[in-house]
Formats: C-alpha cells, sequence, structure tokens
C-alpha cells in the first residue's frame, strides 16, 4: 500500500521535473537527489545526497512529497539567483570593456 503511494508521488515529482525522489528504508521516508553541499562540508559541488522526510505512513509520503516540491522551488531560485548574478557580472564587465576603447580621429569611426 505505503510503496504503491511512494510510487504515485516519484511519478508526479517526476512530471513536475522535481529533481528528488522518496525512498523508503526501514520505517522512514527519505528524499534522495542532487543536491548543493551541505555547510562546512568540505565539499564544492553539489552531489547525492539523503535527507530524512518522514515516517512511513500515508501522511508520511504527503509531507515528503511537499517538502521535496519545497526544496525543489528553493534550489531553483538559488541557482537562478546565481545565474543572474553572473549575468550582471558579465554585462559589467562589458559596460567597462566599451567605455574603455579609444576612439581615434581617422580609424572609420568618427565623422
Amino acid at each position: 500500500m505505503i510503496e504503491q503511494r511512494i510510487k504515485e508521488a516519484n511519478g508526479r515529482l517526476k512530471n513536475n521535473y522535481c529533481g528528488l525522489r522518496i525512498e523508503q528504508i526501514g520505517g522512514r521516508l527519505y528524499l534522495r537527489g542532487t543536491l548543493p553541499p551541505k555547510p562546512l562540508s568540505g565539499k564544492n559541488k553539489p552531489y547525492r545526497q539523503r535527507i530524512s522526510a518522514a515516517n512511513s505512513n500515508q501522511d508520511g509520503v504527503k509531507i515528503a512529497e511537499r517538502l521535496a516540491k519545497k526544496i525543489s522551488v528553493q534550489i531553483e531560485i538559488t541557482v537562478t539567483t546565481a545565474e543572474n548574478r553572473a549575468s550582471c557580472q558579465l554585462i559589467n564587465r562589458f559596460k567597462i570593456f566599451i567605455t574603455k576603447l579609444v576612439v581615434t580621429p581617422g580609424d572609420g569611426f568618427t565623422e
């Protein structure tokens, strides 16, 4: 019974492009997926991790699914923010580069 609910929840998570899956180990439900490193872990790249989510029962599957969606959104926001920050830095560097260009008479750029 619980296995079927986990399977259904994992199907919904997959359809929503959530990078986490629910798995049962003993009497607990865990979320498994590639996540950013934990603070002070010494790692600097995302790696596969398990997060304890809830007790292994019907309510636990609902809790684990909601938690997976919430974590997925938080990761997406973090990644998007980092990408936007990198884009802004690139644009600022380009602006600096353009302002440093020297246009000299006779080079075809002046009238």
